[in-house]
């Protein structure tokens, strides 16, 4: 992030897809790194292992498939967004921007698995899951509480729905 936004700095923003095939040596490097490096079998002796075109037949696959992809977007569509918010709310130029939006997405999502990581153990996943979205429905609903499900999401809740 650091060497690209250099890169623009120094060369210009014309210059990106030069810094696009730039980039594009380093998986390549990976691969052919990868290419030659031993596989130990991972799965357990006697036991089948199932070909690509057998998984591919699984629905399952597919669902895991686009979660993964919507996962991958999300976290993309978010660290764009913080550096847009960077530039457009707080001021500052593309360059702090680019740098600082992405640098404290990446900051606060290594320091949550991480915290998750040592202390995951301790915790109650039904708690940390189910409670947060009981509370975002929860103050979305309060924003619209003329609706049915406003007033009974609201109403057990001993708030006056119509105030």
């Amino acid at each position: 992030m650091v060497i690209s936004t250099l890169f623009l700095f120094a060369f210009g923003t014309d210059s990106w897809p030069v810094l696009a095939c730039l980039w594009a040596i380093v998986p390549a490097i990976g691969i052919a790194m990868f290419a030659g490096a031993p596989m130990p079998r991972i799965v357990p002796e006697g036991t089948a292992t199932m070909r690509f075109a057998d998984l591919s037949k699984k629905p399952v696959f597919y669902l895991m498939f686009l979660m993964m992809l919507c996962a991958g977007a999300a976290e993309q569509g978010m660290s764009q967004w913080a550096s847009a918010f960077a530039e457009s709310g707080l001021g500052e130029t593309k360059v702090i921007g680019d740098l600082a939006g992405p640098a404290a997405f990446a900051l606060m999502m290594g320091l949550s698995r991480t915290i998750y990581g040592v202390l995951g153990h301790r915790l109650n996943l039904s708690l940390c899951i189910d409670r947060p979205a009981r509370r975002s429905r929860y103050v979305t609903d309060m924003q619209k509480p003329r609706t049915r499900r406003g007033l009974t999401m609201v109403a057990p809740n001993g708030v006056d729905p119509l105030t």
